[in-house]
């Protein structure tokens, strides 16, 4: 048997009062803008997603970063990669082949915790100290230098001079890597309350019936047939989808 979406959509949707659609419209439209200002992030070339053990990745451009802390706080000295290196920041082995380009695996190599690679045995960097070490890792990290020499990069990648500028870079990291956190915690729970009002909507209290319907419950049965539980599952889930699909057209 085939099963289509349309199936599920001749499930009536439950009729509300005004005041129930709108708390499903307010909810919904702080959803969307959480949404929104998430998918802001990830146009400016922010990695914001879900890892397959669940927890969240999130890898903030330190290039834009950088600008951003720099633009707020002019008085933070920054200069060229080359200055950094000239004023002992950091050194380049002799063995380096400078004519090798950045690649998109940039790593500290557990043997070597100082050096910091940016083409596996042909380019890397040895920089002592360690908030430096990992400012440059996740700078040059971003795509704009992947492909460039050292002769490239020397004169337009930017290095803090000094650690109040790196401290304050790292600060603002760790506020934008809250901020972000903090929305994405906001969307799962407006996403949770708006299934629980769904539930309510359909007069589905039990907490086993509900924890069915979300898929929260373990599966009893093994044997490949669908019960009745597990039909009456797969409705009520369409139900949840049926309900969100019309706040969203409340919205819209």
């Amino acid at each position: 048997m085939h099963i289509t979406p349309s199936y599920f959509r001749q499930i009536p949707i439950r009729p509300a009062d005004e005041g129930t659609q709108r708390s499903f419209v307010d909810i919904v439209e702080r959803l969307l803008a959480v949404h929104a200002e998430l998918g802001l992030w990830r146009e400016h070339g922010y990695t914001i997603r879900a890892r397959r053990d669940g927890s969240l990745l999130v890898d903030i451009p330190y290039d834009l970063l950088q600008a951003e802390v720099q633009a707020k706080h002019p008085d933070l000295g920054a200069f060229s990669l080359y200055d950094a290196m000239t004023t002992g920041q950091f050194t380049i082995p002799a063995q380096v082949d400078l004519t090798a380009t950045i690649s998109s695996n940039i790593f500290v190599p557990t043997r070597h915790p100082t050096s910091l690679v940016l083409r596996n045995n042909r380019l890397w960097l040895d920089v002592p100290d360690g908030d430096t070490r990992r400012y440059l890792e996740g700078y040059l990290i971003a795509s704009r230098w992947r492909g460039k020499t050292w002769d490239d990069i020397k004169t337009e990648a930017i290095v803090w001079e000094d650690e109040r500028g790196r401290a304050a870079f790292f600060a603002a990291e760790a506020s934008r890597r809250r901020e972000i956190l903090g929305h994405v915690d906001e969307g799962r729970r407006l996403d949770t309350r708006i299934d629980e009002m769904a539930l309510d909507l359909y007069g589905i209290m039990d907490v086993a019936d509900r924890e069915r319907v979300m898929g929260s419950a373990p599966q009893e049965d093994e044997d490949g047939e669908d019960t009745d539980d597990e039909q009456s599952t797969s409705q009520g889930t369409s139900i949840v989808s049926n309900a969100n699909d019309e706040a969203s057209t409340m919205v819209n």
